[in-house]
């Protein structure tokens, strides 16, 4: 049974939870909701949160995709890269995903993200290079520089900023573990 079935999609919802309602209320909010407050998340919520992601019929599922992240759910790089890998999800979905997984800060996202830099869709190769350089490692540096001749002016532009902004990351990093080595 789809979790979109137990979610009346009115304005009036019955909650089965007051878990359930509180994930839905962060998540309809129209204020930005502070990380801290997606990272307090009880167990259960989190649960209701991740059914969220994954329900093709839900309304709020983009942000659902990207609260995961903010809550800090151990499974969420998997999770983003099952959604990212399916094919037959919307493309728009699958982007959101990719640019959730850049947001994670998580150093396994990269190796995620680079199974999906010669995907058919342009948008979403342009959106796995930017967030690669926000999480790639040395091992994703070659991908990235690899989609700087991508056919595509948007992914080729997106490649060249990843990359460089990897290298930034890196250095900056490098720089760091010299200096406390000392």
């Amino acid at each position: 049974e789809s979790y979109a079935s137990l979610l009346p999609e009115k304005i009036h919802r019955e909650f089965k939870s007051k878990f359930e309602q509180k994930v839905i209320e962060l998540l309809e909010s129209k204020h930005p909701v502070p990380p801290t407050r997606w990272t307090r998340l009880q167990p259960e919520e989190r649960e209701i949160l991740k059914g969220l992601a994954t329900d093709k019929e839900s309304s709020i599922r983009t942000k659902a995709i990207t609260s995961l992240v903010l809550s800090n759910d151990k499974n969420h790089v998997r999770l983003l890269g099952e959604i990212i890998s399916n094919k037959n999800e919307d493309n728009l979905v699958r982007s959101v995903a990719a640019i959730s997984l850049g947001m994670s800060k998580n150093p396994e996202a990269g190796k995620v993200l680079v199974k999906f830099v010669n995907d058919e869709d342009e948008f979403l190769r342009a959106k796995v290079v930017e967030a690669i350089g926000k999480v790639g490692e040395e091992e994703e540096i070659a991908v990235v520089k690899q989609a700087s001749a991508d056919k595509s002016p948007l992914v080729r532009s997106n490649a060249k900023g990843a990359s460089k902004l990897i290298e930034f990351r890196l250095g900056g990093l490098k720089k760091q573990k010299r200096g406390t080595s000392k």
